[in-house]
């Protein structure tokens, strides 16, 4: 691991990224939490908790990050989101699904918690 790199990824991964975190259940109807970044494509993490999928998505954030400079890749910029209120949200984009759900995007959540 090149440390030189290793840094420059955590100085990037400090960066305001948007974070979007889902309920979610097990097959058995646990609970567990899927935090995600819509700018970061892949880069995801999971918790008992939202503040522990939080958590650990800022640790998966910088990995994520580190492998894009390894790979010569380049590492989007965090974008600024606007977040609707739930009732504008479900006015817009009904309850559907899961299955049928489209990504969300642009800050219409569905089922889901917004940190920004």
């Amino acid at each position: 691991m090149d440390d030189k790199q290793w840094r420059k990824a955590e100085q990037l991964a400090a960066r305001p990224y948007f974070t979007i975190i889902n309920r979610e259940e097990t097959e058995k109807g646990g609970r567990y939490y899927v935090a995600t970044h819509p700018d970061l494509s892949g880069c995801r993490a999971d918790g008992q908790t939202p503040e522990e999928a939080k958590q650990e998505l800022a640790k998966a954030r910088v990995d994520f990050i580190y492998f894009l400079l390894e790979d010569n890749l380049t590492v989007p910029d965090p974008k600024t989101y606007e977040v609707k209120s739930k009732a504008e949200q479900f006015e817009k984009y009904p309850i559907i699904p899961k299955q049928e759900r489209p990504i969300p995007h642009v800050g219409y959540i569905v089922e889901a918690l917004v940190i920004a």
